[in-house]
């Protein structure tokens, strides 16, 4: 299917559309008050729509601009065309739930921009699912700051099969907020779904994992995530290729690879590049999570937990700074940033109710403004 908007203009269209959003949810300065849990639910479901169809229906043709989607469509269309190729291909022995879903499809004559559709449902949905069992009464809210986040387009488009992955065990995560037998069940079979649409996502599970049963106090999590930095800045790449060996995903090894051969060819690591900008980016939930748990003594054992997993997860991403794309491996821990971020400023009553709407609009507009600097700069 044709799309209506022409490809190099496809992520200017989302940056205006977030920038709009943005605008008119930040426009009183009145107390944050709940809304009421079904319209919330509704105005997070509708704009959720909008966006599986924003991302569904985007250009299949090739461009510079949407590469990977050009590489997945061809692929699934050389699959509807010649389902023999099907039936020839070696069982894997991972992301099964992936090849299922893209086979069957393309077996069944879909077209591309269908099956596009339901990958985008697949990362928009829970997502939504998951902000309404977190936040009830202010679920649209909570699924805009994933809205503006700047990784959110990227994953509508690019990396959709990691996006699905991360959507479903986010998901799952948010179940924990009542611990019961049956809530650890349904968790673990969404992380096991999310791992068979991408095993990366078994770095975030662990992490959860150590968030839950080990590493339980906040200040240990953050020395774990400051000693990472230290090593890091110690060791540079080395660090990074020695992690490599843990993960069998061979893309991200040659990342690894990529950036230990510019070390080497460029004489050391200081011509490689710290991303100072995604540290700090990374930072900020840590420092209202700080202040909040810390400072204003707020008890909430869920968000605790929730923090100590994106610290431990983003600790990851530290390790791999170096590596080209290292954006992949820092989704490990953003895939909850956006709601471990506004979680205190709905949750908890950290200031005055009109400072309180002011902070939780200026974190709104931060998150945008960061996304108009990594699509813009």
């Amino acid at each position: 299917m044709e799309s209506f908007i022409p490809a190099e203009y496809y992520r200017y269209v989302y940056l205006g559309i977030a920038f709009i959003l943005v605008a008119l949810k930040t426009g009183s300065w009145e107390p944050l008050r709940p809304e009421e849990e079904r319209t919330s639910y509704r105005k997070a479901l509708f704009l959720g729509i909008f966006f599986i169809f924003f991302f569904g229906l985007r250009p299949e043709e090739w461009n510079i601009f949407m590469t990977d989607t050009y590489n997945y469509v061809s692929g699934y269309d050389k699959l509807k065309e010649n389902p023999a190729l099907i039936d020839l291909q070696e069982t894997p022995d991972k992301e099964i739930l992936w090849d299922w879903l893209q086979n069957n499809m393309a077996r069944l004559g879909f077209s591309a921009w269908v099956w596009l559709t339901v990958v985008a449902t697949i990362y928009i949905i829970p997502n939504i699912w998951g902000a309404k069992r977190l936040f009830p009464n202010h679920t649209y809210l909570a699924f805009l700051f994933y809205v503006v986040f700047f990784l959110f387009y990227s994953g509508g488009i690019n990396g959709i099969r990691n996006a699905d992955a991360y959507s479903l065990v986010f998901l799952g995560l948010t179940l924990l907020v009542s611990p019961t037998l049956k809530n650890y069940l349904i968790c673990m079979i969404l992380c096991l779904i999310g791992y068979q649409f991408h095993s990366s996502v078994l770095i975030t599970i662990l992490a959860a994992v150590l968030a839950m049963w080990v590493v339980k106090r906040t200040d240990i999590a953050i020395g774990i995530w400051l000693a990472s930095i230290i090593a890091v800045l110690l060791t540079g790449t080395t660090l990074a290729e020695f992690a490599s060996t843990f993960t069998e995903d061979e893309r991200a090894i040659g990342e690894i690879q990529d950036a230990v051969g510019a070390d080497i060819l460029n004489g050391g690591m200081h011509n490689l590049r710290f991303r100072w900008d995604f540290l700090l980016f990374s930072v900020f939930p840590i420092l209202v999570g700080t202040y909040a748990l810390i400072v204003k003594q707020v008890n909430d054992n869920y968000y605790r937990f929730l923090l100590n997993t994106y610290i431990l997860a983003n600790a990851f991403w530290i390790i791999f700074m170096y590596a080209q794309y290292s954006n992949r491996f820092a989704m490990l821990s953003w895939c909850i940033y956006p709601y471990v971020l506004c979680y205190p400023f709905i949750k908890f009553d950290l200031w005055h109710p009109i400072e309180q709407n002011r902070n939780t609009n200026s974190a709104l507009w931060i998150m945008m403004i960061f996304t108009l600097y990594m699509s813009l700069w």
